[in-house]
């Protein structure tokens, strides 16, 4: 049950933010971030199962993150991987939405997803399964992405996008250290109606998730300053929840190849 926060121009000193978990399986392979030799320069993790990734960003700042959406039920095993979709992104140099309208007519071939991809000049959100299939992120916009639609209303989401929007008044250093304490949050909210009844079902009201083998694998954060330094944070955790790694960038956006 992945979590995603996103702010585009609003932050004083911040042109995008972004603050995200990923929960997954702890025995399902993956690679942490680094940078990728194919697609060149990619900043992401790997998932070493189906060889794509959650998350990932690119020396000119354009990033791309997907979120499953859930519906018991409905997924297919012969359904292309939704690890493909950031990286289709990433390894291209189309505007996001120029390669939301190539992806568009393909997407129904895949199980419920939710893409955000951007960069700090203009972010979309792409869904297979809302009936407003693109949603624009606006200048000034603060958004919640979890494993339903954006900005769906849900006690985890709602918690952690209101705390997300208290912090972004904080000095870029003191922001940092303050998104990765939020991440690492694990009171719980109380599953809404609309939670799977799952023994899991409180557990995974938490902002960081901690099952039975099932969790939040790493926490990222990806800032691009108002002069273009970028700022790329992976934190990774075991099956217990304890820090096991963290991959720190920075660098001086790169501008586009158009």
């Amino acid at each position: 049950m992945c979590l995603a926060l996103i702010a585009r121009d609003a932050h004083p000193e911040a042109a995008l933010i972004i603050a995200a978990n990923r929960d997954e399986f702890h025995a399902r392979a993956s690679e942490p971030a680094h940078r990728w030799t194919s697609p060149e320069g990619v900043i992401a993790g790997r998932d070493a199962v189906a060889g794509g990734t959650w998350l990932g960003v690119t020396p000119s700042a354009r990033f791309a993150l997907v979120t499953n959406f859930h519906e018991p039920g409905r997924t297919r095993d012969d359904a292309p991987s939704r690890g493909d979709l950031p990286v289709g992104f990433l390894a291209g140099q189309d505007p996001a939405q120029g390669y939301v309208a190539t992806l568009r007519p393909m997407a129904p071939r895949y199980n419920g997803f939710n893409l955000l991809l951007g960069d700090p000049d203009r972010a979309l959100c792409l869904s297979n399964r809302d009936p407003e299939p693109l949603r624009r992120i606006a200048s000034g916009g603060v958004h919640g992405l979890g494993n339903r639609l954006l900005d769906s209303a849900e006690p985890k989401l709602d918690a952690a996008r209101s705390r997300f929007t208290a912090l972004l008044d904080r000095p870029l250093t003191e922001l940092e250290p303050a998104l990765l304490e939020l991440l690492a949050d694990r009171a719980t909210h109380g599953p809404d109606d609309a939670s799977p009844d799952h023994p899991w079902r409180d557990a995974l009201s938490a902002i960081f998730v901690a099952a039975p083998g099932y969790g939040t694998r790493c926490s990222t954060l990806f800032l691009v300053t108002r002069d273009g330094e970028a700022h790329f944070i992976e934190r990774r955790f075991d099956a217990e929840g304890k820090v096991t790694g963290e991959t720190r960038e920075r660098w001086t956006a790169e501008e586009p190849t158009r």
